[in-house]
């Protein structure tokens, strides 16, 4: 069974599961307690890009794109984002 979640991002926030259920937390806000940090996306300069989370508890992720840039990977639409069993897809960058 497929699940579908959507998150419009305004700004920097970082993607983090608690289970099997992924939510957002903004920049700046509190992780809750007993979630994993997953991603980071990173507003810079009017484009959203893909960072690693600034958490010591993070655990390493699978890269599809080897050797991504210290700075991240600049997100375009279209981009699939895939953490563990979910898949998240960019359809929109405004």
């Amino acid at each position: 069974q497929l699940h579908s979640k959507t998150f419009s991002v305004q700004g920097s926030m970082t993607c983090v599961r608690s289970g099997s259920d992924v939510d957002v937390a903004q920049d700046g806000a509190a992780i809750p307690s007993g979630t994993d940090s997953l991603i980071r996306v990173v507003e810079r300069g009017g484009a959203f890009w893909v960072d690693r989370a600034n958490t010591a508890s993070v655990r390493k992720l699978w890269m599809v794109v080897r050797d991504v840039a210290p700075t991240g990977h600049r997100l375009t639409e279209g981009d699939v984002i895939k953490l563990g069993r979910f898949k998240f897809r960019v359809r929109q960058l405004v």
